[in-house]
C-alpha cells in the first residue's frame, strides 16, 4: 500500500526473508532494512525514481539478509504499479523469487571464466579458437608472438590456413582430427607471417555437431623452434664428427702409404745419374705424390688433425700459388681478380691453414652468385692507428698485412651480418651447406693471432678484411727449405719405432744409407726392450704417435726416465691431443708430418741431433 507503507505477503515470502517468528512490522522501511547495505541506497533510489516516480516496473535482483538467522541471500523482485481513479499509483503488486542457488552457480561460472581468461591470456603455450574454416574465434598473446601478428584484431582477421606451408598438411590433420576427435602432441611445423619455419608440438580438442561433423577446434601449441635448431645443430655436429674421423683415419692410412711411394721414388732418383731416362718419369711420379699429399692435408685440417706449423711466409706466394686451383674452385662465370702489393711484408701463420682460410671465403663467395659475378683477392700493407682500433675492438695499433677478399654478389642483411661467424648458421637451402665454413676462418685467423671483419649491402657484394701482424723475419718459400743431401749424413744410433711395416723400413733405409746405424721396433714395448735399462747407445728415437699396445707419447715417457734418455722425434699422418694442444705443437716437442720424403727426414735428424 503506497499511502500507508504496510505490506502484506504470503507464507512462501516469510520464509524468503525469514520472518516467522520473528518481531517485524510489515512495512516498506521494514522491508528497507533486510536489504544488504551495499544495494540499499540504490534500491530506495530505484523504488522512488524509476519505479513509483515514472508509474514503471519492478524488475530487480539483489542481496537480503535473512531476519531469522542473518544469512546472506540473493533474491528477483518483480512487480507492477495499480493506480486510483486520478491516475495516481495507490499499491504494488508483486513477487519475489530466491535465486541464490542460481546466483551462486553464475558467480562460480564468472569466476571460472575468470580463472580461465587469466591462465588463457598468460599460457606460454600458443592458445587459440577457430572455426572449422579456419576463421579465428581467440587467441592469446602468446599465439600473436608466435606469428608475428602485431594485434589480436589483426590475428582474428587471418584464416589460420595460412600459417601452415601445405594446404595438404591442413587437410590431414583436420581429418585426423575428425577421426579421432583430438589431437595429442602432434609434431608440425608451421610458418610465421614472415614465412620463416615454426616448430610446434600441437594439442587439439574438436567440437563436434549432432552429425559428426567438425564444428570448431581449441588448440594449444608449444613451440619447441629453438630445440629443433639445436637438435639439427647436434645432428650436424655429430654427421661433422663422424666425417672428420672418417677423413683423418683415412689420410692417416693414405699417409703411410705416400711416405712409401715418395720416398722410393727420391731414393730412386738419388740413384739415378741427370741423363738416366728413368729421372724423368720418377719425377712425373713424384709430381704425383706430392698433389696426393696436398690432398691428404685438406683431409687433414677439415678434420681439424693437422699439426699448426707457425712459419713467417709471404702471403702474396700463398695467393699468387693458389690463383689456378681457385679459379677452377669458383668456376667460368666468375671473373678471378687478383691485387697484390710488393710491399705486403711476412706474416707469421700455417700455410696449409692459411689456404683454407682462402679457399672458404672463396667459396662463400661463388656461392653468393649464382649467376656469375666477380672475385677479387688482394693484400697491402696498412697503419691501423687509434681511431680505427676504437672503432673495430679488440684490434690494437701496429703495421698489419690486410688480405681482402671481396665478390660483386648478393651480399648479406643486417641480421646475418651479425650471426655470419655463427656455427651452424647458413642462409643457404637446406642441405646445400654446413654454417661451418665461416666459422673455421674466424677460429683459424684468431689462431694465428689475426681480425676478420665483414662489410656487406644486399644487392652490392660482400667484403672480407683479414688483418695479420706484420712479423721482421724474412720469409721463406717452402721449395728453398729442400736441404741438400750433403752435410746431412751420420754415424750416431737411432731407433725406428712404425707399427707400419713398409714405413719403418723405409725409415730404416733412408738412414742407414746415410751412415747412421739404426735398430727398428714394431711398437712401445718392442722399443723399451731394445733399448733395455741402459738405452743400447741410441741417441734418438724417431717414432710414431699411434701404435698398438704402446703408443709413441707413452714410450717418450718411459724413455725420459733412462740416465741418458734419446732425443725424440714424432711423426705421423695426423695429430693427436697426446703430442699437440688445440692442434699446435708444445715447445720442443720435435714433429715431422707424413708423408715425408727422403731429405726432410734427414734434416729433421740432423737438426735434432746437432740441437745444444
Amino acid at each position: 500500500d503506497l499511502g500507508t507503507g504496510l505490506w502484506q505477503s504470503s507464507p512462501v515470502l516469510d520464509e524468503i526473508f525469514g520472518l516467522r517468528g520473528q518481531d517485524f512490522h510489515p512495512d516498506v522501511a521494514g522491508w528497507v532494512s533486510l536489504i544488504h547495505p551495499d544495494d540499499r541506497v540504490e534500491m530506495e533510489r530505484y523504488l522512488r525514481e524509476d519505479v513509483v516516480g515514472r508509474g514503471g516496473e519492478f524488475d530487480r535482483s539483489y542481496r537480503i539478509f535473512r531476519r531469522q538467522d542473518g544469512a546472506l541471500r540473493w533474491v528477483h523482485g518483480r512487480g507492477r504499479l495499480t493506480h486510483g481513479p486520478d491516475g495516481r499509483p495507490t499499491h504494488m503488486l508483486g513477487s519475489i523469487l530466491d535465486i541464490t542457488e542460481r546466483q551462486e552457480a553464475e558467480e562460480a561460472l564468472r569466476r571460472s571464466e575468470a580463472h580461465y581468461r587469466e591462465f588463457f591470456e598468460h599460457d606460454l603455450t600458443a592458445d587459440y579458437i577457430s572455426l572449422a574454416d579456419g576463421s579465428l574465434v581467440d587467441c592469446n598473446p602468446s599465439f600473436l608472438a608466435l606469428f608475428g601478428f602485431a594485434s589480436r584484431e589483426e590475428a582474428l582477421r587471418t584464416n589460420v590456413g595460412v600459417l601452415y606451408p601445405d594446404a595438404s598438411l591442413r587437410r590431414a590433420m583436420l581429418e585426423q582430427l575428425t577421426r579421432q576427435g583430438k589431437l595429442e602432441y602432434l609434431e608440425i611445423e608451421l610458418r610465421d607471417l614472415a614465412g620463416q619455419p615454426v616448430h610446434v608440438i600441437m594439442n587439439v580438442l574438436g567440437s563436434f555437431d549432432e552429425e559428426g561433423g567438425l564444428r570448431r577446434m581449441q588448440g594449444y601449441l608449444f613451440d619447441i623452434t629453438k630445440f629443433k635448431l639445436l637438435q639439427q645443430q647436434f645432428y650436424q655436429a655429430q654427421k661433422m664428427e663422424s666425417i672428420g674421423r672418417l677423413a683423418g683415419g683415412v689420410a692417416h692410412d693414405f699417409n703411410n702409404l705416400l711416405t712409401v711411394i715418395n720416398g722410393h721414388v727420391d731414393m730412386l732418383q738419388a740413384q739415378c745419374k741427370d741423363e738416366d731416362p728413368l729421372r724423368e718419369q720418377l719425377g712425373e711420379i713424384g709430381h704425383a705424390g706430392e698433389r696426393a699429399a696436398r690432398l691428404t692435408r685438406q683431409l687433414l685440417a677439415f678434420s681439424r688433425r693437422q699439426v699448426l706449423q707457425l712459419e713467417a711466409i709471404d702471403l702474396n706466394a700463398v695467393v699468387g700459388d693458389m690463383q689456378r686451383m681457385l679459379q677452377r674452385l669458383i668456376g667460368e662465370d666468375v671473373r678471378l681478380v687478383t691485387e697484390l702489393d710488393r710491399d705486403c711484408g711476412t706474416v707469421m701463420a700455417d700455410t696449409g691453414q692459411l689456404e683454407q682460410v682462402v679457399v672458404n671465403l672463396a667459396v662463400n663467395s661463388r656461392d653468393a652468385m649464382p649467376d656469375g659475378g666477380s672475385l677479387t683477392v688482394a693484400t697491402r700493407a696498412v697503419q691501423v692507428d687509434e681511431e680505427f682500433c676504437r672503432l673495430h675492438p679488440p684490434m690494437r695499433p701496429g703495421h698489419f698485412c690486410l688480405l681482402e677478399v671481396t665478390d660483386t654478389g648478393a651480399g648479406m642483411s643486417r641480421e646475418t651480418l651479425g650471426r655470419v661467424f655463427e656455427p651452424f648458421y647458413t642462409t643457404k637451402e637446406k642441405g646445400k651447406g654446413t654454417g661451418l665454413g665461416l666459422a673455421t676462418v674466424y677460429g683459424i685467423v684468431k689462431q694465428i693471432g689475426g681480425f676478420i671483419w665483414v662489410e656487406s649491402e644486399q644487392g652490392v657484394g660482400t667484403t672480407f678484411q683479414i688483418f695479420l701482424p706484420v712479423v721482421r723475419e724474412q720469409a721463406r718459400r717452402r721449395e728453398a727449405e729442400r736441404p741438400s743431401d750433403q752435410h746431412l749424413r751420420g754415424s750416431e744410433r737411432l731407433l725406428v719405432v712404425e707399427d707400419e711395416v713398409m714405413v719403418r723400413r723405409l725409415a730404416v733405409r733412408m738412414l742407414t744409407s746415410h751412415g747412421y746405424t739404426v735398430l727398428e721396433a714394431a711398437d712401445g714395448e718392442e722399443a723399451l726392450r731394445l733399448l733395455g735399462d741402459s738405452g743400447a747407445g741410441v741417441r734418438l728415437v724417431l717414432s710414431d704417435v699411434i701404435m698398438p699396445r704402446m703408443g709413441g707419447r707413452e714410450l717418450v715417457e718411459r724413455l725420459s726416465r733412462l740416465p741418458d734418455a734419446p732425443r725424440v722425434i714424432y711423426m705421423s699422418g695426423y695429430t693427436e691431443d697426446s703430442i699437440a694442444r688445440h692442434g699446435i705443437l708444445d715447445p720442443g716437442v720435435h714433429f715431422i708430418q707424413k708423408p715425408f720424403d727422403m731429405l726432410v727426414l734427414l734434416a729433421k735428424v740432423r737438426a735434432v741431433l746437432d740441437e745444444p
